[in-house]
């Protein structure tokens, strides 16, 4: 973001900026606050959501548009500027434990995410047009997404933090690495990458909203199955994986947890319950135990 970018975005963020902001699109309500994240912060504006601040405002709005176009609930545009989107309001609220028929509308529409074109790997350029990521390989997209995330990271193994606070995991893992390293052949596909309960609303059991394109990256298809299994945990992937039409897709979600673990270690170094919690994560990956889809 340009000192300009940065100077007109601390404006919208003041009061002033804010409702200033809103008579521009012509809003009649004032902004309740809704929510603050690491980039933006979230409003309610009657019948619609304003958000503002140094999220990737362009790219998100553009995925969701042909998302709509494809049938999937998400919140639809209906305008983005430099440094603010408006959407409209998504009905529905998040929940704690996914059944199974919801995990199976979950994986519905993440095929249809995985559906739209895309060249390039890593994070999407933050533009309207064709879909782009930024990095030409998958070692350098995987870069612009996780933190120093095993084996597409710069940390050795034995010395990643993972692994420091669970040593019996390094052979296992180490065995994993050429599989790994192979999904480089694998589809480049768009994945949302970060599904956890806040981006999944839903309304009388159903999915009434995918929310936040935001960290959307291209990679391998697995990747998004490796995130449902971290938020809503293994037992529900088959069901996933059913909505999704591939239920073999199983092992390669399992070894993108690989990379996903060694990600939330690295965010993780001096908090040893999120450390225990990758750790966990990443062993139920290892198991070839598989549940029912229901």
């Amino acid at each position: 973001m340009s000192a300009g970018q940065a100077e007109g975005t601390a404006l919208v963020f003041s009061a002033l900026g804010l409702l200033a902001l809103g008579r521009r699109l012509g809003l009649k309500d004032k902004p309740v606050f809704l929510a603050a994240g690491a980039t933006c912060r979230v409003y309610r504006v009657g019948e619609t959501v304003l958000r503002i601040g140094q999220g990737r405002f362009v790219v998100d709005s553009e995925l969701r548009r042909a998302l709509v176009r494809l049938g999937v609930p998400v919140a639809a545009p209906r305008a983005v500027g430099e440094g603010w989107s408006l959407d409209a309001l998504v009905t529905g609220s998040a929940v704690r434990e996914l059944s199974g028929d919801q995990a199976r509308q979950v994986g519905a529409a993440l095929a249809a995410l995985h559906s739209l074109p895309v060249s390039g790997w890593g994070l999407l350029r933050d533009q309207a047009g064709p879909f782009v990521a930024v990095a030409p390989a998958l070692r350098e997209g995987i870069q612009t997404r996780l933190l120093d995330a095993w084996p597409f990271g710069t940390t050795p193994l034995k010395r990643h933090p993972l692994i420091r606070f669970a040593p019996d995991l390094a052979r296992p893992i180490r065995l994993l690495e050429a599989d790994l390293l192979a999904l480089a052949d694998a589809p480049s596909v768009i994945n949302h990458s970060d599904l956890h309960r806040e981006q999944l609303h839903f309304e009388a059991g159903r999915l009434s909203g995918l929310l936040d394109f935001g960290d959307a990256v291209a990679g391998p298809p697995g990747w998004d199955a490796a995130s449902f299994a971290y938020f809503w945990g293994w037992r529900r992937l088959p069901a996933f994986l059913a909505g999704y039409g591939q239920p073999n897709l199983e092992n390669q979600a399992r070894l993108m947890a690989v990379p996903l673990a060694f990600h939330r270690a690295s965010r993780a170094v001096l908090e040893p319950s999120r450390l225990r919690r990758a750790a966990s994560y990443l062993r139920a990956a290892l198991t070839s135990s598989r549940t029912p889809a229901s």
